[in-house]
């Protein structure tokens, strides 16, 4: 079975509330707490419960969602986020992503770009087998501007980061981070994804890497 993206608040109504304060890179240590409502989204994601709803609940949300302007989205994903009228309801509305009740499955595979700075919180709460895929890091950055989903502006990108990963990127891999310029900003988060990503396999020889 297999549950893509599952935290992504521009496509799952419900990642609305569990991402909120976190922004689109959550730093999480294994022994971290976190939102009741994130840890909620990855025990249905991993299939340990099944969310409880009412019929066309999640419908009317993922309708709401695919409503909202580009503006929206963007500030609704900031660290400081502030959410309209139709955003707040997507997320009051929205159910954790799930496999179909009555599915036979033996595993379940989750699908997650917002997750590499909180994998150890991940496998201590569920220990999932963990795989990362690498792509080419210039590859990475053109398809990023071209689908906008990091931003749209510089000043974007930097609302939707945490301090916390904009410390890492600048405290721990020496990197200051670029404010003015859109492809700069992008570069330079995906270089703190792929340098935490590495470190993570460097520090996890049991993961599996896909390059």
């Amino acid at each position: 079975a297999f549950v893509n993206e599952p935290d992504d608040p521009r496509e799952q109504p419900f990642a609305i509330r569990a991402m909120a304060g976190l922004g689109t890179l959550p730093v999480l240590s294994a022994g971290d707490a976190a939102p009741r409502a994130l840890t909620r989204l990855w025990d249905v994601a991993f299939g340990v419960r099944h969310p409880r709803y009412v019929r066309g609940q999640r419908r009317v949300s993922t309708t709401l969602l695919r409503g909202a302007t580009r503006d929206e989205l963007d500030r609704m994903q900031a660290e400081e986020r502030r959410l309209t009228v139709r955003t707040r309801l997507a997320s009051a509305v929205g159910v954790p992503q799930y496999v179909e009740a009555g599915v036979a499955t033996e595993h379940h595979v989750v699908k997650s770009v917002h997750a590499p700075l909180m994998i150890e919180w991940i496998r201590a709460r569920w220990d999932p087998a963990v795989v990362v895929c690498f792509r080419h890091p210039l590859e990475v950055v053109a398809s990023a501007l071209a689908a906008g989903n990091l931003g749209t502006s510089a000043a974007s990108i930097v609302r939707r980061l945490p301090a916390a990963a904009r410390r890492r990127g600048t405290e721990r891999y020496g990197v200051p981070m670029p404010t003015s310029d859109l492809v700069r900003c992008i570069a330079w988060r995906v270089g703190l994804v792929m340098s935490a990503l590495a470190d993570s396999c460097r520090e996890n020889p049991e993961f599996r890497v896909v390059d």
